[in-house]
């Protein structure tokens, strides 16, 4: 016998770039059980909400930023990276200072919100209620906001809160295998993600909720992807596609750096669909009228 033979042989013998992912895998499972237990703690202290600014903000699952002359709520979502495609306390300034309570909610786990909101909800399909029922008492209308994987959330839960809009910026309208393994390369993602939870697609949302209020999508034209996936609702009842010549993801900042971003949540709240596309459309005309 070789001695390659007898080293395979061996029960104890691994080949070194497996034990190199055996124990990567292990230590990647050990921060994520340490993760689980700190945000766990936090929720408890801190029953899942805090003010802007806390020093536990980063480990809690919403923030709610009060002003003195509320004439409605925006409950905000984030997407993967915790953002809205610009910086989020940049996102909540500019709402809260149309004068609207934001109730912003995170998905701490980077899983579509399937571990719900930590403190509120254990799960997707109990968010929207929980929600309900501790922020029931804040101003209406209600709004829903979300980019990307929080997009997805403002369609899923803003539809369940019974929202008299969604504006959602390059959603992703279904969870599925591929989508979760694409996003593994670029984010820390918890590995129990799984696509067959409950609420996994859009469709099943609005389905279930009899949703037929106007829900705004914002979706790069130029990017595969997102057309794909905002085209999924787009025969959906009360659904407004509004497409902008990017082939970039994060529309939100792209219509920013256009200075399109403000008069566009101004038409949003005001329900003002034609203002809405006019600023889009000027966008994207390479060559605008000067008259």
């Amino acid at each position: 016998m070789t001695k390659l033979a007898k080293l395979l042989k061996k029960e104890t013998w691994e080949l070194p770039w497996r034990r190199e992912i055996r124990l990567r895998d292990k230590r990647i499972a050990e921060a994520d059980a340490l993760i689980a237990r700190l945000v766990a703690a936090v929720a408890e202290r801190t029953e899942g909400v805090v003010k802007p600014g806390h020093p536990l903000a980063d480990a809690v699952a919403v923030e709610v930023d009060r002003g003195p002359k509320e004439q409605g709520t925006v409950f905000a979502f984030g997407g993967l990276a915790g953002h809205m495609h610009i910086p989020a306390a940049e996102f909540r300034k500019a709402l809260s200072a149309r004068s609207y309570a934001v109730v912003f909610a995170k998905d701490l786990f980077q899983v579509w919100y399937q571990k719900g909101l930590p403190g509120l909800a254990n799960s997707r399909e109990a968010v929207a209620p929980a929600l309900k029922r501790r922020f029931g008492h804040l101003p209406r209308p209600w709004y829903a906001i979300g980019a990307s994987a929080g997009g997805f959330a403002a369609i899923v839960f803003g539809t369940g809160l019974g929202v008299a809009r969604v504006l959602a910026l390059s959603p992703r309208t279904v969870v599925k295998r591929e989508t979760a393994n694409i996003y593994r390369q670029t984010a820390l993602l918890d590995p129990s993600l799984d696509p067959m939870a409950p609420l996994s697609d859009c469709r099943d949302a609005l389905a279930e909720s009899g949703y037929k209020n106007p829900l705004w999508i914002i979706y790069g034209v130029r990017n595969p992807f997102d057309r794909l996936q905002a085209k999924r609702l787009k025969d959906h009842p009360g659904v407004e596609m509004m497409p902008v010549n990017t082939p970039g993801h994060s529309v939100g900042a792209v219509l920013k750096r256009a200075s399109l971003l403000d008069p566009v949540l101004d038409a949003f709240f005001c329900g003002d669909t034609s203002a809405a596309r006019t600023h889009i459309e000027r966008m994207n005309d390479p060559c605008p009228a000067t008259t």
